[in-house]
């Protein structure tokens, strides 16, 4: 069965379930005891899986000289798409009248503590002392286990017979890490259906979307614009109209998408994009095993984006400063500039760039980013890392289009 149709129905099912049970206490308790276990189960098998696809492909990029092809790519359509859409988002806010972005304080929410992001931190990420201990520093970014991948499959190239055999074994995991990740992608909408009766069950969120409705079409409408206007048509004008449809590219990765917005990260889709970019919009291996991982880290455009428009509403609202045309842009500056950062605030990307920019442009600390946004928070995340995910689905493609001749799959071929 295509992908598209069982997390679609993976949804429905979970919204109708909820819908239908949603008063019945064992199923609330149940439903509960689940997702975070579900969460938890999800990271078991990425890092593993992501080094070994790092490592083998790493090699075989630079077996094919592919690997600064590849890392420029990646930094140019991170970097494009983050400024883009962030300036964008300027634009639209300009466009929306005032009266549609009004909203008030529903509920006294508590801010969730976010840690710092420092440099030593970062750095503590990228080595330590003892290269097996890579494995265990974080559980929320890929970083030190690219790091790692990344100097084995450097040395990996074959470039003399005695190397080939170790290459050769190495590519073979890959190709196991490949097929564990096309397993995955398909057990995953199990999960999507615990995790979307889980969000409907949340009737705080679903009273404060009521409420606020016109900033709730908002937001959808941005995401719209975004996912059907802004990233296909950017996608077109720096392939040359040349390297494939965007609007099926995005479609066939339907399920990373989705397994985005409901985990409130890209990290939990990185398996499901590699699978389904792979198998499905035909981006080489090589590609698909390093450039996927490296945008869970560079990729934060969606998150930038959200946040400016988050951050706007919050200013515009509260009153705590004028917003000239110069503010709005460095507001949209700032969320881009910090965006490189949020990756190491999973599930909190969106707030972790409002609170730095607001601090980094005003000199003091967002206390009150408003009831409406923290209660919203996963909504408004979920929108985020589904933007994000559809960047680093179209930069994929990309780099691969670039690399080598497009070859289309058959639709009953796909996943």
């Amino acid at each position: 069965m295509k992908t598209w149709i069982m997390y679609t129905g993976a949804i429905l099912f979970g919204f109708s379930a909820t819908l239908l049970l949603g008063g019945w206490q064992p199923y609330a308790s149940f439903i509960t005891f689940m997702v975070p276990m579900i969460k938890d189960l999800s990271l078991f098998f990425i890092f593993p899986i992501v080094f070994i696809l790092f490592t083998g492909e790493s090699a075989s990029l630079r077996r094919h000289k592919d690997t600064s092809m590849l890392f420029f790519s990646t930094l140019f359509w991170s970097l494009i798409t983050t400024l883009v859409l962030s300036f964008a988002t300027m634009g639209l806010f300009l466009l929306i009248p005032q009266s549609y972005s009004q909203f008030t304080a529903v509920a006294q929410q508590q801010v969730p503590i976010l840690k710092s992001v420092s440099f030593s931190e970062i750095k503590a990420l990228l080595f330590s002392n003892n290269a097996f201990t890579q494995f265990t520093k974080s559980t929320s970014s890929l970083l030190p286990v690219i790091v790692v991948a990344s100097i084995i499959g450097y040395a990996l190239k074959p470039d003399y017979e005695a190397l080939r055999p170790a290459y050769v074994v190495t590519n073979s995991f890959s190709e196991v890490a490949m097929r564990l990740s096309r397993i995955i992608t398909h057990i995953v909408a199990i999960a999507i259906a615990f995790l979307s009766a889980h969000f409907s069950m949340q009737m705080d969120i679903i009273s404060t979307l009521y409420e606020a409705l016109p900033l709730f079409l908002i937001y959808m409408l941005v995401v719209l614009v975004t996912l059907f206007l802004i990233l296909p048509l950017l996608y077109a004008l720096v392939t040359g109209f040349r390297k494939g449809n965007p609007y099926k590219i995005l479609f066939n990765s339907f399920a990373s998408i989705v397994t985005s917005f409901f985990f409130m990260s890209t990290l939990e889709s990185t398996l499901s994009m590699i699978a389904l970019g792979e198998h499905n919009t035909n981006v080489k291996k090589r590609v698909a095993g390093t450039a996927f991982p490296l945008y869970t880290l560079l990729g934060k455009g969606g998150s930038a984006m959200i946040a400016t428009l988050s951050l706007l509403f919050v200013l515009q609202n509260t009153g705590v400063t004028q917003l000239s045309f110069t503010s709005l842009i460095l507001i949209a500056l700032f969320s881009s500039l910090i965006s490189l950062l949020s990756s190491f605030v999973p599930r909190f990307e969106v707030l972790f760039i409002m609170m730095l920019t607001f601090s980094g442009l005003f000199g003091k600390v967002l206390e009150t980013p408003g009831s409406f946004i923290i209660i919203l928070l996963p909504f408004i995340q979920g929108i985020a890392a589904m933007i994000d995910s559809s960047i680093a689905i179209l930069g994929a493609a990309f780099t691969s289009r670039i690399i080598s001749q497009d070859q289309k799959t058959p639709y009953h071929q796909m996943m």
